[in-house]
């Protein structure tokens, strides 16, 4: 933990342009006066940060905040196909309206062109020459592929993430 500071209780993470951005939420006690029956309130502070890499982030994790939870916005435990996983299918489900928003995860297949549009959609169509049931994948797929390689790429190195990455 770091000096002085309350407890960090769950990070949430995004990919950005210079890495990944995380914001996270500390517990943090509220002043004296601020109490309910003779019990100090606790409040919450939120921070941001970004960090290079998952490996920044999950060292960052591991000093300040070991106990914590991460969410991540990429997928994790990608498909051998192109298509939607049983979690995707269930949060389109519950977004309603919004369920575009649960975009088709690239399957692992296409991670060593990501970054690539052209050359994914190029893969995608020879494995059709295969399997004509192959579905296809968006460009807003493909624009976060590189992110969802970094993150499968770890994962699957450090297979303890598991408890903690979600």
């Amino acid at each position: 933990m770091e000096a002085q500071e309350q407890p960090i209780v769950a990070i949430g993470v995004d990919g950005a342009r210079g890495g990944w951005v995380a914001a996270y939420l500390r517990a943090s006690p509220l002043d004296e006066r601020d109490q309910v029956d003779g019990h100090a309130r606790a409040g919450w502070q939120t921070a941001l940060r970004l960090f290079g890499d998952i490996e920044e982030l999950a060292a960052f994790r591991r000093r300040s905040a070991p106990e914590a939870p991460v969410c991540i916005d990429v997928p994790i435990g990608l498909p051998d196909r192109v298509g939607y996983r049983p979690c995707d299918l269930k949060a389109r489900e519950r977004l309603g309206r919004r369920a575009s928003s649960v975009f088709t995860p690239p399957a692992r297949y296409l991670l060593d062109v990501a970054g690539d549009y052209a050359k994914i959609r190029a893969r995608i169509a020879e494995e059709r020459n295969r399997n004509p049931a192959e579905k296809g994948m968006s460009a807003q797929a493909a624009g976060i592929a590189p992110k969802v390689r970094e993150v499968d790429t770890w994962v699957r190195e450090h297979p303890e993430s598991e408890d903690w990455l979600l």
